[in-house]
């Protein structure tokens, strides 16, 4: 931050504008001082290392972590330490979408303001000196009031169609000499220091690294990134793999050591009861692991979990909003209803134990908030009697018999194999829906049942019959061989799965010639 303090005509405020100064020298090659004295926080253990790192000259930082571990709230502390104690800094962040930008990291920057203003208040520190009256904090940026162009953080959303997160920073030690070579200005680090940050890194481009790496060719610029480890490929996990020596620090946080956690390892028991241990849910949201690359699995885990946090993706607007329903009546299964619009998953509900005319009301509440074209309905158990009831109310629905014969597709310009049943065609159409890389399902608003949709897609396995048909695993079939690895005997089929899946049930409305389904182009499939 800029040292330039107005002094007030009190003597006593002038005494603590010369402390200020004094304590910035202090704090500014010590973040976690920073932290204890300024903001009145003291980090975990895990937000220490990030810390640390990040406080070395010139420092790459990559950061792979379990959730729950604290590593957006680190970020959040670290902007604050670099906007106030170094010199004419500059901050861009990035995440995948402004959501997570909004709701993450700069809610924390929030957070970590008011904390600070109330250990100021409490401190009897004078009002001018509080965190909350010399910075200000936007929606997009976060800067000082005396010098809003000069010292600030930015958030910038960016995507491989718009990678400039990071284009135009630089640090501002360089200069170009007359003979256009770049000269740095040794003792000037801190003249125009440059922090890039990247939140959820695994969602974010390379392109937008790309850029990134260009910005780190200044001297003193420093970057930072963090996320969950959801993809094996991509400049992130590139960075904890082959790419590990050009970071000066690479770090792994496991939930199982979170001091944020009431209990880890109960909270690691509960995920391996429900997924197996050694399953790459357990890995990447537990122990901050990449996740295996399991070749026998119908779906990838790495196209299900990017979807996460994905933005919506517009020019699935208007292609027609879709209801799928898998239905268990009074089973130990559930009853699930999701949203469908293109690539975008809007809206997911989930019963237990209800009566099909319950199930009814919810469909059509949700008909008409959705303003749904089409329902699908899973008939091979209890969605008979819900497909009778809504027709009887004059929608538009689609018995969806998944025992059936699956359409006839040109398998080498669509799904890449002969499905063997209806099932084995609704999987197949999800993995490659999935594999357009604009699938989102971010407008979901329970996490947790994102999180669990994105996991039982993952699931289900696959071999071949000697026809080379496709066959996926059969539920109790997965049910027993999960039970094998650990799952609790009470593990559930993929109700989430099944619901969202029966949605690509091919009808009336796609593209046919003499009654057999035609399906020629990936554009074509977008809003099926």
């Amino acid at each position: 931050m800029s040292t330039d303090v107005a002094v007030h005509s009190s003597k006593w405020v002038e005494q603590q504008v010369r402390d200020y100064l004094a304590l910035i020298d202090d704090w500014r090659d010590d973040p976690i001082l920073y932290c204890k004295e300024r903001l009145g926080i003291s980090p975990t253990i895990q937000q220490r290392k990030i810390m640390l790192a990040v406080m070395e000259p010139e420092a790459r930082v990559s950061v792979a972590s379990g959730h729950n571990t604290g590593k957006t709230a680190a970020l959040a502390m670290l902007v604050l330490w670099f906007i106030e104690c170094k010199e004419y800094p500059k901050i861009p962040c990035t995440a995948p979408t402004y959501s997570q930008l909004r709701d993450n990291l700069w809610a924390e920057l929030a957070k970590c303001i008011r904390t600070s203003d109330d250990h100021m208040q409490a401190e009897k520190i004078h009002p001018r000196f509080w965190l909350g009256n010399m910075l200000r904090h936007t929606n997009h940026r976060l800067y000082d009031k005396d010098a809003e162009n000069e010292v600030f953080a930015v958030a910038r959303t960016s995507s491989a169609s718009n990678p400039d997160a990071f284009q135009g920073f630089h640090a501002s030690n360089i200069e170009i000499g007359p003979d256009g070579k770049r000269v740095e200005h040794e003792g000037k680090e801190d003249n125009g220091s440059l922090l890039m940050i990247v939140d959820e890194a695994s969602g974010v481009s390379d392109k937008v690294f790309e850029v990134m790496e260009g910005a780190l060719a200044s001297g003193g610029a420093r970057c930072v990134l963090t996320g969950n480890p959801t993809r094996n490929s991509g400049y992130f996990a590139k960075s904890h793999r082959k790419n590990r020596s050009s970071f000066t620090s690479v770090i792994r946080l496991s939930s199982l050591e979170s001091e944020l956690i009431d209990d880890p390892k109960a909270y690691r028991e509960g995920l391996v009861k429900k997924w197996g241990e050694g399953s790459n849910v357990v890995r990447v949201r537990c122990d901050g692991l990449f996740p295996k690359e399991e070749k026998d699995t119908v779906i990838p885990f790495e196209l299900c979990e990017i979807a996460l946090s994905r933005e919506i993706d517009e020019d699935s607007i208007g292609l027609g909003r879709r209801l799928g329903i898998d239905c268990a009546r009074y089973g130990d299964d559930r009853t699930v209803l999701v949203i469908r619009e293109g690539n975008n998953v809007l809206d997911l509900v989930i019963r237990s134990k209800q009566d099909t005319m319950a199930t009814c009301g919810d469909a059509v509440r949700l008909i008409e908030k959705w303003d749904v074209t089409d329902v699908f309905v899973d008939v091979l158990n209890m969605g008979a009697g819900v497909v009778d009831r809504l027709r009887e109310l004059k929608y538009n629905v689609h018995a969806v018999n998944v025992s059936n014969s699956p359409p006839s597709l040109d398998r080498t310009e669509y799904l890449g194999e002969k499905p063997k049943t209806m099932r084995d065609f609704l999987w197949l159409a999800g993995r490659q829906w999935l594999q357009s890389e604009a699938v989102s399902f971010v407008g979901i608003e329970d996490s947790q049942a994102r999180d669990d949709l994105s996991a039982e897609l993952a699931q289900p396995k696959y071999n071949l019959d000697s026809n080379g048909r496709f066959i996926v695993e059969s539920k109790d079939a997965m049910k027993s061989r999960l039970s094998k690895e650990g799952v609790d005997d009470e593990v559930r089929s993929p109700d989430l799965a099944d619901a969202l899946l029966t949605t690509f049930w091919p009808h009336h409305a796609m593209p046919s010639e003499g009654g057999r389904v035609v399906i020629r182009k990936r554009s074509q499939f977008r809003g099926y």
